[in-house]
């Protein structure tokens, strides 16, 4: 089987990671999800144009602050010493489309998908 980092170019990635951190008072209390996901960066990092991140956080039904993937963004940022990972308000469309052109970063974490009404 073949693995992504035997590749050279991968172009613009997108990845449905499991980023659903266990959190109280709205802060992460274990960020073992989230290293795993640095694991999957650092393994692609050289090869892609840019990395995007889709998850979600919580079970919310309706457009709760307290399950934006923010914080995993944040901390997705601490765990890579010299790359900031770019949170973007949208889950497609336009403004992610937008969000990637105009930013200088390479790595991207959308919305949380479960907000999305269709998804």
């Amino acid at each position: 089987m073949n693995k992504l980092n035997n590749h050279t170019d991968l172009g613009d990635v997108l990845i449905r990671s499991d980023l659903n951190v266990p959190m109280i008072n709205n802060e992460i209390t274990d960020k073992f999800r989230i290293s795993k996901s640095i694991n999957i960066i650092n393994s692609i990092y050289e090869s892609s144009r840019t990395i995007t991140f889709t998850s979600h956080l919580g079970r919310p039904n309706n457009s709760d602050p307290n399950f934006s993937l923010i914080k995993i963004a944040d901390a997705m940022s601490e765990l890579l010493d010299n790359e900031k990972v770019m949170f973007i308000d949208a889950i497609h469309g336009s403004k992610v489309e937008e969000a990637i052109k105009n930013q200088k970063s390479k790595i991207f974490l959308l919305r949380t998908c479960d907000l999305m009404k269709a998804k």
